[in-house]
């Protein structure tokens, strides 16, 4: 156990993939700027490229800083404290997450995480509710941020539709 971060075993982390995949249609886009999954109903596709854009290192942080604390208050307003969110890191390690609990994951020198974050840094990331009905999905080469779920896209995303370009949007209602 990593603090409030808990490793998923390779059987619960193949399983959580395997469905992710299945419900998803998740296919890896070997590094292409496309979709990677099928947009779920309802969901928000934010563009990411104006964060890195924005040129100063401390601009770049300080917006990084502000999607992960916007997608932790997003989940714990809308499931509670006692929610345990799955987290899914293409080709590494899942983990069950505690949002609750005030305990950072370990940080690299440059002050970024060690385990997987909201926003993509080089790898598929998945944040969501252990049934993926709610959640988001971080895809590294698109530069996009998923934001999917009824609650998810209530609250967060209309939390970032407020300052990051939308790329695409699904909500049949």
């Amino acid at each position: 156990m990593i603090g409030a971060w808990e490793p998923l075993t390779d059987d619960e982390n193949d399983r959580a993939w395997d469905e992710f995949d299945a419900r998803f249609r998740f296919v890896p886009t070997g590094g292409e700027a496309r979709p990677a999954i099928e947009d779920p109903d309802p969901s928000i596709t934010f563009d990411l490229g104006p964060l890195r854009a924005a040129g100063a290192p401390g601009l770049f942080r300080a917006s990084w800083d502000a999607v992960e604390a916007s997608a932790r208050r997003s989940f714990l307003s809308a499931f509670g404290d006692d929610v345990t969110l799955l987290i899914l890191d293409w080709q590494h390690v899942g983990y069950r997450l505690r949002p609750a609990e005030d305990v950072p994951p370990p940080v690299a020198p440059d002050g970024f995480p060690l385990l997987p974050s909201v926003l993509p840094d080089g790898d598929y990331y998945i944040h969501a509710t252990p049934d993926l009905n709610e959640g988001t999905f971080g895809h590294p080469w698109e530069r996009s941020l998923c934001v999917f779920g009824p609650q998810m896209v209530r609250t967060l995303g209309a939390e970032l539709r407020s300052w990051l370009p939308v790329l695409r949007e699904r909500i049949d209602a």
